[in-house]
């Protein structure tokens, strides 16, 4: 690592083992920062994947003094990406420590950076894109919401950059398309894990910047027979949304 680099490293520690009640993480406003030493366990299709080669945690004591190799820091997003009006809670987790094997970082890259902000709660979509307030999208509550931000490929299933995983659940409020799939595909219960990049140049702690984005998901594990010859076993859905269309 270079100087700067052990700088950021070793301050991420003194902020997740010390007294420090908020703290600035890769640009990140954390409150109540501290040592994970239980990673989140995801059970949803829609949480990230884990690393090819994914980090370890290290048994370290919060009362060391020095960073250790590698560790996990935790804590909350008071305001996920600056909602105004009202208030958007996030767990947050934060990797450092070297790259896994196998991974190489881009260049001008000197650290590899692999966060988590996770919702509790269902999210619409327009409480982070205002702009989609009474468009279809604000009719679609997304669950089990894992935004996920990295500088380099240490989650494989995702490009450099903020992307999002979610649950879309097409209960019975959506009417004939919940009959639908459930009658025609064979979906007693449907639900879309989508997911969806939001771009590299997005901050945790500020409103989001982008004109449009698309959300590709897939309904996994059915089996549908158009024809004697073809049997579906997983069907392909993507979302659009582009700013002026209603």
């Amino acid at each position: 690592m270079s100087t700067s680099t052990n700088d950021a490293h070793q301050a991420a520690w003194e902020a997740a083992s010390g007294p420090a009640t908020s703290a600035v993480v890769h640009a990140a406003v954390v409150t109540s920062p501290s040592v994970c030493t239980e990673p989140p366990t995801f059970t949803s299709l829609a949480a990230p994947s884990a690393p090819s080669a994914a980090p370890t945690t290290p048994e370290a004591t919060a009362s060391s003094t020095t960073a250790p190799k590698n560790f996990l820091l935790s804590g909350k997003i008071a305001n996920l990406f600056g909602v105004v009006g009202s208030k958007l809670e996030a767990d947050f987790y934060s990797y450092h420590g070297d790259l896994p094997a196998g991974l190489s970082l881009p260049s001008g890259v000197t650290a590899p950076i692999y966060q988590l902000a996770t919702l509790k709660d269902d999210l619409k979509l327009s409480t982070i894109l205002p702009k989609l307030v009474g468009t279809a999208f604000d009719h679609m509550p997304l669950k089990n919401v894992v935004f996920t931000y990295q500088n380099c490929e240490m989650d494989p299933s995702k490009p450099p950059g903020f992307y999002v995983n979610a649950d879309l659940v097409f209960d019975e409020s959506f009417g004939t398309v919940h009959t639908a799939l459930a009658t025609v595909l064979g979906i007693p219960n449907p639900i879309l894990h989508i997911q969806g990049s939001l771009g590299s140049s997005q901050s945790f702690n500020d409103p989001l910047q982008i004109s449009g984005f698309s959300l590709s998901g897939t309904f996994a594990d059915i089996v549908l027979k158009p024809c004697s010859e073809l049997t579906l076993s997983a069907i392909g859905v993507e979302l659009l949304g582009y700013e002026g269309i209603r």
